[in-house]
Order: structure tokens, then C-alpha cells, then sequence
């Protein structure tokens, strides 16, 4: 499962907890399913942090450095280091 496209973040963690909730209860026992986030990383905390290590999500940043960017790369780096486990 990829989540991505705006900010996956935006949608808010409850609405992700439900979500792996119930792939988790539809998925068939002999299936397994990989997830993965990509983000600018400007909203990971540690709550979220912690969500991705204990579901097993794969966190990826889409910030790129360009001139006048909305989104300061220091934001992106902090965001993403607390991914890093």
C-alpha cells in the first residue's frame, strides 16, 4: 500500500490507525502487504515516528531543494530523522 499525493500526514494519524486496522483484518493469512509513506516529512513527530516503527511503514521523503521552495529542507531533515530507527 503507497500512501501518497498532497500530504499523506494531512489526513491525521487516527484515519492511518484505522486504516492499517482493517488491512490487517481483511488481509488473508497465506498474503502479506507492504506500506509505504512518502512525505515531505515537514509533519512527522515522534507520535507519528513511533506509528511507522510499530507498523512497519516505510517512510520516504519527496522534498527536493529548489529555490524559493514552500518547504524549508531543515523541516523535511527534521521530520525525517525521526523516522530513522
Amino acid at each position: 500500500m503507497l500512501w501518497q499525493g498532497g500530504e499523506p500526514t494531512l489526513r491525521g494519524l487516527p484515519f492511518f490507525e484505522r486504516l492499517i486496522e482493517l488491512c490487517e483484518k481483511y488481509r488473508r493469512p497465506t498474503k502479506w502487504s507492504t506500506t509505504l509513506s512518502k512525505t515531505n516529512g515537514t509533519l512527522i513527530t515522534e507520535q507519528w515516528a513511533r506509528f511507522f516503527k510499530d507498523n512497519d511503514v516505510l517512510v520516504g521523503s519527496l522534498s527536493t531543494v529548489r529555490k524559493n521552495s514552500m518547504t524549508p529542507i531543515a523541516s523535511t531533515a527534521a521530520g525525517m530523522e525521526l523516522t530513522r530507527w
